[in-house]
């Protein structure tokens, strides 16, 4: 036997056979190594919690494209415009019901509602059919203690009577209406009718009406006598001249856009002669019209004459 088998044997006896001597922890050394492992337990969970905050920051803070659904994606700012109803009726929109494809104004030319605060317009119903553009008052005021107004529009070729006062040639047109919603009745005048040249540049005629409501002094009110007319570019002024000599200049109102023609009135003692005449540039006479009414009845009928009356409004009496 070697040396070194020698000595494992003999290390072998003397552990089978040395006594055990038992070694104990001091007191609470358990607990305080179950302390410690608690610890190291809840700062290991407490760093891996932190660790998952912080990786959801960081990915959060990353630009990336997100699909959100239609009704909750916004790209730019709200537009402001027509907003719903609350009453869930259809809006209006001016986008989705334009107004028909024919029309070269963009303008709606459907009829408008008409307020007695507002200088009046003839609304009727289906006059989108002849109008290029909407009825625009150009003229407003007072008469015998009246409102009257003066409004301009553009037309086209339209036979479609019985919802139109008669057939529109296209062109300029115009409407003068007497009485606060138009009560006292009107005309209709248009640059291009029937009895007017293709290539007119002055068009113009006379509507009267009697109607004297009870408790009116027929002394100082109706009847009324009042003339209006269209005149084309190469008209530069209007003149009424009267069969006593007295010569007026008159206002020519520019039409609305979308109307390439200006308008006049007057309004007349009843009875009155006399002419209204069209100058050029030049001075010269481009164009006339008599004063052609005469004395009106004191009824409420009313009577109409002249070059480009196109058709007479009805009176709406009240009470009378």
């Amino acid at each position: 036997m070697n040396e070194t088998g020698l000595e494992r044997r003999i290390q072998d006896v003397l552990d089978d056979n040395a006594p055990a001597w038992p070694r104990s922890m001091p007191r609470g050394t358990a607990f305080k190594v179950r302390a410690r492992q608690g610890v190291t337990a809840v700062a290991a969970i407490g760093v891996a919690v932190a660790l998952v905050l912080a990786s959801i920051g960081l990915v959060s803070a990353i630009p990336r494209a997100v699909t959100r659904p239609a009704d909750r994606q916004t790209e730019h700012p709200p537009t402001v415009g027509v907003l719903p109803s609350p009453q869930a009726t259809a809006p209006i929109n001016d986008v989705t019901e334009a107004p028909p494809a024919e029309s070269t104004s963009g303008e709606d030319t459907r009829g408008v509602p008409v307020h007695s605060w507002e200088p009046y317009t003839d609304q009727q119903e289906g006059q989108e059919a002849y109008l290029v553009t909407q009825k625009h008052v150009v003229a407003y005021g007072h008469v015998k203690g009246l409102e009257w107004s003066l409004a301009a529009y553009q037309t086209r070729e339209y036979a479609g009577a019985p919802i139109s006062p008669g057939h529109f040639n296209g062109g300029p047109c115009g409407d003068l209406f007497v009485g606060d919603m138009g009560e006292y009745g009107g005309m209709t005048i248009c640059l291009h009718t029937d009895e007017t040249a293709s290539g007119a540049q002055f068009a113009m005629a006379g509507f009267g009406n009697g109607y004297v409501p009870e408790g009116y002094d027929p002394e100082i009110g109706p009847p009324i006598s009042g003339y209006a007319g269209v005149v084309g570019s190469e008209i530069a002024r209007v003149e009424l001249r009267l069969a006593d000599g007295a010569t007026h200049e008159l206002t020519l109102y520019a039409g609305p856009e979308g109307v390439d023609a200006r308008y006049f009135d007057v309004f007349v003692d009843d009875g009155a002669e006399g002419t209204i005449v069209a100058l050029g540039q030049d001075g010269s006479e481009l164009g006339h019209g008599q004063l052609c009414l005469g004395p009106v009845p004191h009824s409420p009928d009313n009577v109409g004459c002249g070059k480009g009356l196109l058709g007479l409004a009805s009176v709406v009496t009240r009470g009378g």
